[in-house]
C-alpha cells in the first residue's frame, strides 16, 4: 500500500509525514532492521502523532494530518505554513521502528501495580491508578519540542505591554 505523504503543500489525501523509503533509510543510517510492514508501521504512528497538541494552528483544516501549521515554532524558530519539519519526520520514523520493535505500548494498557506478590503471584491495582503505557524518554523529548515544552517544562515568551 502506498501512503500519501504530506510534504509541506497540503497533499490532498495525506496521512503520514514520511514515506516508506524515508523510514527505509532512517533505519538504514541507525542499522536498524525493518521487519514489519513499512506502511502499516508508519500509519499505527499517526494515532500517536495527531494527538499531540503542537504549537499553530492547522493551515487548513478540517485534514487527516496536523501539518502544516500557522505559527508554529520549534525552539523559537517560527516553522514556515509550506515545510513539515524534521523533528516531525524524525518522531514519525522513531515511532514506527518502536513499534517495530516493541509493538504498539497502546494495545496492552495497565493499571500501575500498587501491590505484587512474587510465591504465588499475587497482584493488586489502584482502581484510581493512571492506566500505565508509555514510550521511551528520546521519543517523548522529540514530541515535547513539537508542543511547546523543553527541558521538562513549558516554554513561553514573557513581554511588558
Amino acid at each position: 500500500m502506498t501512503l500519501l505523504v504530506e510534504d509541506g503543500s497540503l497533499v490532498t489525501g495525506a496521512v503520514v509525514y514520511v514515506s516508506e523509503a524515508d523510514l527505509a533509510d532512517y533505519a538504514l543510517v541507525r542499522g536498524v532492521t525493518i521487519t514489519g510492514n513499512p506502511s502499516e508501521l508508519l500509519m499505527g504512528t499517526i494515532n500517536y502523532i495527531e494527538t499531540l497538541n503542537f504549537t499553530g494552528e492547522q493551515l487548513s483544516p478540517p485534514r487527516k494530518v496536523e501539518w502544516p501549521r500557522i505559527g508554529a515554532k520549534i525552539d523559537r524558530r517560527a516553522i514556515p505554513t509550506n515545510e513539515i519539519p524534521q523533528i516531525l519526520k524524525d518522531l514519525q520514523c522513531e515511532i514506527a521502528l518502536y513499534h517495530d520493535k516493541n509493538g504498539d505500548p497502546y494495545i496492552n494498557i495497565q493499571r500501575l501495580a500498587i501491590r505484587e506478590k512474587v510465591g504465588d503471584i499475587e497482584q493488586s491495582f489502584s482502581e484510581k491508578a493512571p492506566l500505565v503505557t508509555d514510550y521511551p524518554r528520546s521519543i517523548k523529548m522529540m514530541a515535547n519540542k513539537l508542543i511547546g515544552i523543553s527541558n521538562g517544562g513549558m516554554s513561553f515568551m514573557v513581554s511588558r505591554g
